[in-house]
């Protein structure tokens, strides 16, 4: 499982943790963690402070690398475009409307069709 974590260490423990901040649910989908979860690293060291990506299988640490390349291409990808979750947001309702709208073309569609073949069959 693929996160986004903070490096981290406490001055009276030994070690660097990784504080937990978010977990990639499928490529385009992240869900924030709002919980303090945790992971030690014994043999890395990252720079404390920063941000990483993190992949984790049973609490271990599979895979680690700095976030900063990651965070400053969806800077580049989605904010310098001006795409908020408002912008996002007012899209899904357009959209969702559009599907409507065309649903109910559709259906008048296929009502049109039904009379169409019924006045055929009654002229016959």
């Amino acid at each position: 499982m693929l996160y986004l974590a903070r490096v981290y260490s406490y001055p009276d423990e030994p070690g660097v943790r990784l504080h937990l901040l978010a977990q990639k649910q499928s490529e385009f989908l992240w869900e924030v963690l709002d919980t303090q979860e945790t992971l030690n690293l014994s043999a890395i060291s990252p720079e404390l402070g920063s941000l990483v990506l993190v992949e984790v299988n049973n609490r271990l640490v599979i895979r680690l690398e700095d976030a900063t390349h990651w965070v400053t291409e969806l800077i580049g990808q989605y904010l310098s475009q001006g795409i908020s979750p408002e912008f996002l947001a007012k899209e899904g309702e357009r959209a969702e409307k559009s599907r409507q709208e065309i649903t109910l073309q559709l259906q008048d569609l296929e009502r049109r069709q039904l009379e169409l073949e019924a006045r055929a069959c009654q002229s016959d």
